[in-house]
């Protein structure tokens, strides 16, 4: 008598697509994809979950497939995402009955919106480090446009790609930081930008990756690194006028993060102590050459400085904070090429300039 045995083959995930849905998506199909190439055992009975340990749901509707990659035709399923996962990044388990195999794909599926992101979710996010990439991706539900968010050495969840949020719209006390509505004016393509007390949001940044998701189910963007430029008051969710003294507690930013301070907690000074870089004006390569590198990733975006310019030469991000010598400026982290070499972690520049925004969690 003989008995056939079938052999375990070590066989992984490789994929699976779309891997981020929007935070309230429901039955999206996804396909997920194996290392098994067509030409061997199909996978029989299929089932699939996304899973973080605490957090489990069962994917519906998985039948088998084949997709070709690279001129390889491998075996893989199609299933369906009912919904149901909150904010956080998931394993996706497979299991074969044919190949009598689990294969798991770790970190492969995200769920977030910047919204829903709690205290809970930045406490147990692992701190991202220069060789370490613990990135999550977090959606913003205002316009489905996704960004990276790490936890950083100053114990703080950032955002680590800049705002790009356009204007045209209403800011709700329901997803965005401010204690009431605040309509922000379509974004400008040209023009000047001599009006402390106009909102004024600049989207020509010809780097951009932006993209902007629309009514599509699912949302699958590049990393936004450049973003949108954005004058004081529109970073501040118009709240912030020529006159506006001390700290301002409203922004364009998603609800529940908001602006940096300037210094003290949740501060630009704050996270530079971190990584030991200057907290003072200083001319220093090695600061603006790490601020730009993982985990920081600042880019040099430039700005929007009565025309647009100085791109890939200059960043600038705004604080939420008046310069205490004239309402007419603003405080803002800035840098330059290392050719120029400067770092400015309190330069102070008129409100009515056109920055980057960056958001930290918290208040």
């Amino acid at each position: 008598t003989y008995t056939a045995i079938a052999e375990t083959p070590s066989y992984t995930l490789t994929s699976i697509s779309p891997n981020r849905p929007t935070y309230n998506a429901t039955n999206v199909p996804v396909t997920i994809l194996t290392s098994t190439p067509s030409t061997e055992l199909g996978l029989g009975d299929i089932t699939a979950t996304i899973t973080d340990g605490t957090n489990t749901v069962q994917l519906t509707n998985c039948s088998e497939i084949t997709q070709e990659v690279s001129g390889i035709s491998y075996r893989g399923a199609t299933c369906t995402y009912p919904g149901g996962l909150p904010a956080g990044r998931y394993n996706v388990t497979l299991t074969s009955s044919w190949h009598n195999a689990t294969y798991t794909l770790s970190n492969a599926f995200s769920v977030n919106s910047m919204q829903e992101f709690t205290s809970t979710n930045c406490t147990n996010l692992a701190t991202s480090t220069t060789t370490v990439d613990n990135r999550i991706d977090l959606v913003d539900s205002r316009d489905g446009k996704l960004y990276k968010v790490s936890k950083l050495a100053d114990n703080n969840c950032w955002m680590v790609s800049n705002l790009a949020l356009d204007g045209g719209r209403t800011l709700h006390v329901s997803d965005s930081n401010v204690t009431g509505d605040r309509m922000l004016p379509e974004n400008i393509t040209n023009g000047t930008e001599s009006a402390y007390d106009t909102a004024q949001i600049y989207s020509g940044n010809a780097n951009s990756t932006t993209t902007d998701c629309g009514s599509n189910q699912y949302c699958v963007v590049s990393d936004i690194k450049y973003g949108n430029f954005y004058d004081w008051n529109a970073a501040t969710a118009t709240v912030g006028t020529q006159t506006t003294t001390g700290i301002v507690t409203e922004s364009v930013c998603p609800l529940g993060w908001q602006l940096p301070n300037d210094t003290g907690a949740k501060s630009f000074n704050n996270l530079l102590s971190a990584y030991s870089l200057p907290t003072t004006n200083a001319t220093n390569n090695t600061a603006v050459q790490t601020i730009q590198q993982a985990p920081l990733n600042f880019p040099l975006s430039g700005g929007y400085l009565n025309s647009p310019g100085n791109q890939a030469r200059y960043g600038h991000y705004w604080s939420r904070i008046v310069y205490i010598g004239n309402t007419d400026y603003a405080y803002n982290l800035a840098f330059a090429l290392v050719e120029d070499g400067y770092f400015h972690p309190h330069d102070t520049t008129l409100k009515y300039y056109g920055f980057s925004v960056r958001c930290v969690f918290g208040n």
